[in-house]
């Protein structure tokens, strides 16, 4: 699985998450982790469809402010709002 992620590095300009579960979620974290460790510099959004990870992002905000870690203004990480209608 390892190989995997670092085909991705090689091979992508940048990563969306989008819905899934825990695979994903730790992908997800792993990447943004490596962008935190200035292994790469590539963007990396959430596709939120309907507020699929609004308790996610609610928690990271909590955990920004024990920690003084702020997602909203970390160059690396953005985040894709899509409400159907």
């Amino acid at each position: 699985m390892q190989d995997r992620i670092w085909k991705m590095l090689d091979n992508f300009d940048a990563f969306i998450t989008l819905l899934g579960g825990i695979g994903t979620l730790e992908k997800n974290f792993q990447i943004a982790s490596w962008a935190q460790l200035n292994i790469h510099h590539k963007p990396i959004s959430l596709l939120n469809v309907d507020g699929f990870f609004n308790k996610l992002l609610s928690f990271l905000d909590q955990v920004g402010k024990k920690i003084s870690f702020h997602i909203q203004h970390d160059k690396s990480l953005f985040l894709l709002q899509l409400l159907r209608s």
